[in-house]
């Protein structure tokens, strides 16, 4: 998970326990004992796993508190990733979309189900080890 406020933090945590686990505090007791509701009940849930990575971008996006749009650590985090397209044997390659995060501690985080919908986010702090 991308470090974010506290806030923003809690709401998606609150959330993610609500949408995950709601459906289950809803229903009667009687029903948890039946085959149909407990397949029901896993094919939901990993539904919301598939839907957790094919939102993942935005879900990413919103976290972030600070993004770095600009300036030579920008401009430098260009550069390579046009020099590593431009090394490239096969072409057709398409270059995954960073988000500079402007946070100390370093980390990357890629999102995304499919290749063509993936986006990295990188911290500041790891792009200044690079």
């Amino acid at each position: 998970m991308i470090p974010s406020s506290a806030r923003r933090t809690l709401i998606f945590l609150l959330l993610s326990v609500l949408v995950f686990w709601g459906p289950d505090w809803l229903v009667p007791a009687a029903w948890e004992h039946d085959a149909t509701y407990v397949l029901v009940s896993n094919l939901y849930q990993g539904l919301l796993v598939i839907a957790g990575f094919w939102f993942g971008p935005a879900l990413c996006k919103a976290m972030v508190v600070d993004e770095v749009s600009g300036g030579p650590l920008h401009q430098a985090i260009d550069q390579i990733l046009d020099e590593l397209n431009t090394q490239a044997r096969v072409h057709s390659l398409a270059v995954l979309p960073v988000t500079l995060v402007d946070h100390p501690q370093p980390f990357l985080v890629t999102a995304g189900l499919l290749p063509s919908q993936c986006q990295a986010f990188l911290s500041t702090g790891q792009a200044f080890r690079l």
